[in-house]
């Protein structure tokens, strides 16, 4: 399942227009779910993306899949950085310029996704902000 543009949760039963709404993100939401909403995310080697943008509050657990690998990893982010929560193919880090890893970090209070796998990557993203 999924929230689309207007707020409406899409799922295999089809849309509900009322009753499981999830809020998209804004500086004053407090509880949202921000995702790259099904859509994948494209890494050249050595490059960096931003998926929830600049500026979004971050405080939370979130799920960065990487679709080529076939894994993902679960990790906690704040304004002070990353921690990986469970990462069991340990291709993720949580510090920038790690070599042959997924890098999940902070900076800016931005989350960036920087790929140093060797070549390009494809990635989704979900992030639970709690605060």
């Amino acid at each position: 399942m999924r929230r689309d543009g207007s707020g409406n949760v899409n799922g295999v039963l089809g849309t509900f227009t009322s009753g499981v709404v999830t809020p998209k993100s804004s500086g004053a939401t407090l509880y949202a779910i921000d995702s790259t909403s099904g859509s994948s995310i494209t890494i050249a080697n050595n490059a960096t993306a931003t998926p929830l943008g600049a500026g979004v509050a971050l405080r939370g657990p979130l799920s960065v899949w990487s679709n080529g690998d076939g894994v993902g990893a679960f990790l906690y982010a704040d304004s002070g950085g990353c921690s990986i929560i469970s990462d069991r193919a340990a291709i993720f880090a949580v510090a920038a310029g790690t070599a042959n890893k997924i890098n999940c970090y902070v900076t800016g209070g931005a989350l960036t996704i920087e790929n140093k796998r060797g070549s390009s990557i494809t990635i989704s993203v979900t992030c639970w902000r709690v605060a």
